[in-house]
């Protein structure tokens, strides 16, 4: 029976010094073809994680991904898969995958399974039929954090450290724009002759004022449908007018996602033709704009 249990021990020993002696050569050049820093660590934590050591292996492989960022990692992790190919890869690619699945931003595969994961089946997300909605449930919340597809998911690897460093929309939002424009206020606006003006009739009067200065891309505009005037948004200049978008008196505007673009000598401008001499707030337009 000892003899039985020495000769299980020596096995156990020889499975882990040959994964060892595959993998450590062809897991230092993955590494240093990337030029990932601590490659040594690196190459230990993975080695240590194939030979059962999950605590060794989770805490280095943590400390590459704060070393490289959550991005340089995943482009290790599609190196290891090519470890694949190397004699007799059935005996560590099942804790290969589970790296794999880590830093890619999944969950732990399972151990005895050696099989690829498969493609998240993500159920379609249909865009809100109103924008008036204005509360989401937490089961609804919860829904899409179940349907969200597997490589969205942050890497159990990823400390706050490294997530913070990523602000891609706080570093975007510095380029948009916004602001209101009362097309009819005599503070902010005045008078003016345009070919626009021409359209006006006897007792009317035509207001012109500039808004904002290019160059920009206009993205959303607004208005509420209530202003008894006629407003024309103009993009250029009041002599050399090159784009018109007429508002008639009392029609509403709701315009998403639109792609005009304002050069760096133009500016978005307002032309409001009065019938009163009194300012009426229901004559603002709203505008949004994404600024190089």
């Amino acid at each position: 029976m000892y003899r039985w249990l020495g000769v299980l021990s020596l096995l156990f020993l020889w499975s882990c010094a040959s994964s060892k002696l595959v993998l450590q050569q062809p897991l230092n050049e993955q590494c240093k073809g990337l030029s990932l820093k601590g490659c040594p660590e690196l190459t230990d934590g993975v080695l240590a994680y194939v030979d059962g050591d999950r605590a060794t292996g989770d805490a280095k492989l943590e400390a590459a991904v704060e070393a490289n960022g959550p991005g340089r990692m995943r482009e290790f992790a599609e190196k290891l898969r090519q470890l694949e190919e190397l004699p007799g890869s059935d005996s560590f690619m099942g804790p290969i995958r589970q790296i794999i699945a880590k830093l890619e931003g999944g969950e732990d595969a399972s151990p005895a399974s050696d099989e690829a994961p498969e493609t998240p089946i993500v159920r379609p997300k249909g865009r809100l039929a109103s924008t008036g909605r204005s509360q989401v449930s937490a089961d609804d919340d919860d829904d899409e954090d179940e349907d969200e597809p597997v490589s969205r998911r942050p890497s159990p690897y990823t400390s706050q450290k490294a997530a913070a460093s990523v602000e891609p929309m706080a570093s975007d939002a510095a380029h948009y724009l916004s602001g209101t424009i009362m097309a009819t206020s005599d503070t902010t606006g005045g008078r003016c002759e345009t070919p626009l003006t021409g359209l006006s009739g006897v007792g009317d009067r035509s207001l012109c004022t500039k808004a904002v200065a290019g160059p920009m891309v206009l993205t959303d505009l607004y208005a509420g449908g209530s202003c008894p005037a006629e407003v024309y948004l103009v993009v250029g200049d009041f002599s050399a007018i090159r784009l018109v978008l007429p508002i008639p008196a009392r029609t509403p505007l709701h315009q998403t996602g639109a792609r005009i673009s304002i050069g760096p000598l133009e500016h978005l401008s307002v032309v409001a033709i009065k019938r009163s001499e009194s300012d009426d707030p229901r004559c603002a337009v709203t505008w949004s704009a994404w600024k190089p």
